[in-house]
This record gives C-alpha cells, structure tokens and sequence, in this order.
C-alpha cells in the first residue's frame, strides 16, 4: 500500500472511533437525563410525600446517600463532586432519587466507577 491509501485508511479508521465514543457518551448523558427528570417528577405515594427511599446527593462537597426523612446522610464516597461535569454537579446538588436499592446501587456504580 502506499502512503495515501495508508492515510485515508487511518483517517477512516480515527473517524469510526470518534463516532463511537461520541455514541456512547451520548447514551451515557441521555441515561442521566431520563434519571434526573424521573427524580423532578418524583413519585408520590398516598401521603403526598416523595416514593423515593434514597436520595443522592451532595454532602460537604462529597458524594452521599441519604434515607428517606434523614437529615444526615448513611453513606459518604471519597468523590469530589467538583472534579463531575457541571450537569452532574447540578443533578447531586438538586438531589437524585431512587425508589430502591437496585436503582440506588446503578447511580452509585454510574458515579463512582
């Protein structure tokens, strides 16, 4: 082959890894979002009060894992939430609710893994 074909090839090739970290950076942020506007809505049970059994959240500029009703947290992460992008930053700050621990233990694994 010569150095031309090698070239395109290599640009191609450069150009289907970007297309392909763009997607699925993508469907990450998209996830996020579906989360978020599920945590905006939040489901209310017949008391008028929130369904959601954990919320996760910004503490002293930690991660942290709060129970329903509780003013302090149950879990804190060694994660900076200054170091996420500043959408995450806005969801931990506003608070992400999850109905149970399996929705729990999936943000916690988006967040810190």
């Amino acid at each position: 082959m010569n150095r031309k074909t090698i070239s395109i090839l290599s640009i191609g090739a450069a150009c289907i890894l970007s297309a392909g970290t763009a997607a699925a950076f993508s469907s990450l942020q998209e996830q996020r979002e579906t989360r978020a506007r599920g945590a905006a809505y939040s489901r209310a049970d017949a008391a008028g009060e929130p369904a959601d059994a954990y919320l996760l959240r910004e503490y002293e500029g930690k991660l942290a894992v709060f129970e329903r009703g509780e003013e302090a947290p149950s879990q804190v992460f060694d994660l900076d939430i200054r170091l996420l992008p500043p959408y995450d930053q806005g969801l931990l700050q506003a608070g992400i609710g999850a109905a149970d621990e399996k929705e729990l233990a999936r943000l916690l694994e988006d967040y810190t893994s």
